[in-house]
């Protein structure tokens, strides 16, 4: 996948954050978080070591955690699901209310959308 929004899609915001996913560890990871109209993603340089459909993600919220050196700060905790595996992705980004609540907002305009979609083509009984 690209460290870019694709072309098709809208980028929302990005900001400079770190990244703790399950199937890494513990090990935070520094970066740019990434947010367009369907994916969350993360960048580190040339790679991206997390991208998630925002279709996949069961829960948003934020949470109050160790993080660097132990300091315990407010962080953006993301669960999904990765095949049949339950993965949690904790993200330090500025200001992790204002991000929860945009990917809430973006997370419901797909569902709207895949509705309005089911409703367009329903053909009746």
């Amino acid at each position: 996948m690209d460290n870019q929004p694709l072309f098709d899609e809208e980028n929302i915001l990005h900001a400079s954050g770190s990244l703790q996913e399950s199937r890494y560890g513990r090990s935070w990871k520094l970066g740019i978080i990434h947010l367009t109209d369907r994916r969350l993603f993360f960048t580190q340089g040339t790679g991206q070591p997390f991208q998630v459909d925002l279709e996949k993600i069961q829960e948003v919220e934020t949470v109050k955690r160790g993080w660097l050196l132990g300091v315990r700060i407010r962080l953006l905790c993301v669960s999904f699901r990765s095949g049949r595996i339950e993965r949690t992705a904790y993200i330090g980004v500025k200001k992790p209310d204002w991000w929860m609540e945009e990917i809430k907002r973006r997370m419901t305009l797909i569902l709207a959308g895949n509705q309005w979609r089911e409703y367009a083509t329903y053909q009746g009984p």
